[in-house]
C-alpha cells in the first residue's frame, strides 16, 4: 500500500476522513484520523512483516533470505554507542507489541494458514489496544489531570 504524502497527511487521513463523514476542519476530527491512520498504517505494515517473517522462517536453508536472516555479524563491528535498530530488533519489537511470544515463532510459522490467521488476529488486536489508549490518553488530557503532589504553597496555600 503507497501512501503520497501532502502537506502532512497522507491519502488514507482524507479517505478516512471521508468514510468518517466528517470535514477535514474540524481540528478534533483531524487529530482522531491521524490518530487511526497512524495505527492501521502501523498495522498494515505490522502484518506484512509477520508474514514476510513467516515466509522467509518456511523457505529452504539454502536460500539467501533464510541465511541472512538466521546470519550473524561475523567481521566487522557494530557502531560505538547508540545502536542502529537491526531487522531483528524490530521483528522482536512487533512481535511483542501483537502479544506473540518470540521463542515460539518456528513453531507457529510452520502451519502456513494458521500463521496467517494467527498475523490478522494479534495485528487486529493490537490495532484495537492503540486505539483504546488513544481515546483513554485524550480523554484523560479533556478533563485534566488532578494535582500528583502534595507540595502546598506558602504564598497561595494551593496545592
Amino acid at each position: 500500500m503507497w501512501l503520497k504524502w501532502e502537506h502532512g497527511r497522507t491519502e488514507l487521513h482524507f479517505l478516512v476522513s471521508l468514510i468518517l463523514s466528517k470535514t477535514i476542519l474540524d481540528s478534533s476530527v483531524t487529530n482522531s484520523c491521524q490518530n487511526c491512520c497512524s495505527v492501521i498504517s502501523y498495522a498494515v505494515f505490522s502484518c506484512a512483516q509477520l508474514r514476510w517473517c513467516g515466509h522467509v522462517i518456511r523457505i529452504d536453508d539454502t536460500r539467501i533470505p533464510k541465511q541472512v536472516f538466521y546470519g550473524q555479524l561475523h567481521h566487522g563491528s557494530r557502531r560505538p554507542g547508540g545502536q542502529y535498530k537491526r531487522c531483528k530488533d524490530c521483528l522482536k519489537f512487533t512481535l511483542n507489541r501483537c502479544g506473540i511470544a518470540p521463542c515460539e515463532l518456528e513453531a507457529f510459522t510452520m502451519d502456513r494458514a494458521d500463521w496467517h490467521s494467527l498475523c490478522k488476529s494479534a495485528v487486529e488486536m493490537f490495532e484495537i489496544r492503540c486505539i483504546q489508549e488513544f481515546e483513554s490518553k485524550r480523554d484523560l488530557c479533556k478533563t485534566g489531570t488532578p494535582p500528583t503532589s502534595n507540595f502546598e504553597c506558602q504564598i497561595c496555600h494551593q496545592m
